[in-house]
């Protein structure tokens, strides 16, 4: 997963097919024998920051909602927006809040809500208005949580 195609995307200046494309493959995955799932994110760091906003995050939400992505790969853009040291977001600001809580919520439905349709349209709303609207019945049924590692492989772009 290259971090220039999810801002090309951001910006408009790359389709959400490519988007989608390029999120193919992004995570290794395997689970040890206690059950643990080791995630290794492959992607390819830009060389410069870039400030991600509200309206980046609805855009993703769009595109899942119109089923052009994955709730896979969302999950690895969520997870290579918040382990890269390029894109970033101001907590100190309302917009930068709502942008952090989102990514949060949307990155780990094993510990939050699942990512069902209205969950989707509940952090929508958050990032447009502010107001959660989450209930219960969003965290659906409580289980045994699964351990989970990730880590963020960082690869060099000749390209970029």
């Amino acid at each position: 997963m290259k971090e220039i195609v999810l801002q090309h995307f951001f910006e408009g200046q790359a389709a959400v097919e490519e988007l989608a494309t390029d999120t193919v493959g992004a995570f290794d995955r395997h689970t040890d024998s206690a059950g643990t799932v080791f995630s290794r994110l492959n992607a390819v760091p830009m060389n410069h920051e870039f400030p991600v906003t509200s309206q980046h995050i609805i855009k993703l939400i769009d595109a899942v909602q119109a089923e052009f992505l994955t709730l896979d790969a969302l999950d690895a853009i969520c997870f290579c927006l918040e382990a890269s040291d390029h894109f970033t977001w101001d907590t100190d600001t309302v917009d930068g809040e709502r942008v952090a809580n989102s990514l949060f919520w949307l990155g780990t439905p094993e510990i939050n809500y699942l990512l069902t349709a209205s969950v989707l349209t509940k952090v929508r709303h958050y990032l447009e208005t502010g107001e959660e609207t989450f209930t219960r019945d969003d965290l659906g049924e409580s289980g045994p949580r699964p351990r989970l590692l990730s880590v963020n492989e960082m690869h060099r772009d000749p390209d970029v």
